[in-house]
């Protein structure tokens, strides 16, 4: 698909023969390196098209709601397999 601004036009946030990669842009998703994990570029990124935030499904089946406001340290440490990391976030 077509990737105009950091934007992709006319696909889904994920490429399901890839894996999901968690890059940082500036809120309004056109450049590199920024504050933003979630919601600012559906360029691979966690996306959605409505404000706020992205629903995510953990593998203990929890559905919960991540704010688009998240640290990128934060969102790192709940999408890493076995990584150790101790998590302090309120849903």
């Amino acid at each position: 698909m077509p990737v105009i601004n950091g934007r992709v036009f006319g696909a889904g946030w994920a490429d399901t023969s890839n894996g999901i990669p968690l890059h940082s842009f500036t809120r309004n998703g056109l450049s590199a390196p920024g504050p933003c994990g979630i919601n600012c570029t559906n360029n691979n990124e966690a996306f959605s098209f409505h404000p706020g935030g992205i629903n995510v499904l953990f593998v203990d089946g929890g559905v919960r709601h991540l704010a688009e406001t998240i640290e990128l340290a934060t969102c790192a440490a709940l999408i890493t397999r076995a990584g150790g990391e101790v998590v302090q976030y309120e849903f």
